[in-house]
């Protein structure tokens, strides 16, 4: 339920349930399960780098931006996104459009100051970067 409650809205995930399972489950208990699983990973998926190691000639970085949604109980608020990689995982192929091979991704339905934490501490696991931090804002 979990699975299909985060690729869809609720009620086509019901609907796709019952076709997949025979079981009929309803969009809030599915909304429900949903919320309580992502509530219980959320510290840990925000807080664990998944990136390795940076090498010495390696350039990290970051990159932050945010987009507004309306909520259901709160109307609208702004979920700040963040992205991580390496100059390493940075792809070019015979001069076409380049594509990043591996990130880590930060996402946050809350304060600023909480998001900024977050992004700290994950840049910060990496060490003292100084000239080989490079920030990307939109």
């Amino acid at each position: 339920m979990v699975y299909a409650g985060q690729m869809d809205c609720y009620e086509n995930c019901s609907e796709v349930l019952e076709k997949l399972s025979g079981v009929q489950v309803g969009a809030t208990q599915i909304y429900r399960l949903t919320d309580l699983y992502g509530k219980n990973v959320e510290d840990t998926v925000n807080a664990e780098r998944t990136l390795t190691p940076l090498k010495q000639n390696e350039v990290l970085y970051v990159q932050a931006d945010g987009s507004m949604v309306l909520t259901r109980e709160e109307g609208w608020k702004e979920v700040k996104v963040g992205r991580i990689f390496k100059s390493s995982d940075c792809i070019h192929a015979n001069s076409k459009q380049g594509w990043i091979s591996n990130s880590q991704y930060v996402a946050l339905l809350g304060s600023s100051k909480d998001f900024t934490k977050i992004m700290d501490t994950l840049v910060e696991s990496n060490g003292k970067l100084g000239k080989r931090l490079i920030f990307i804002n939109s």
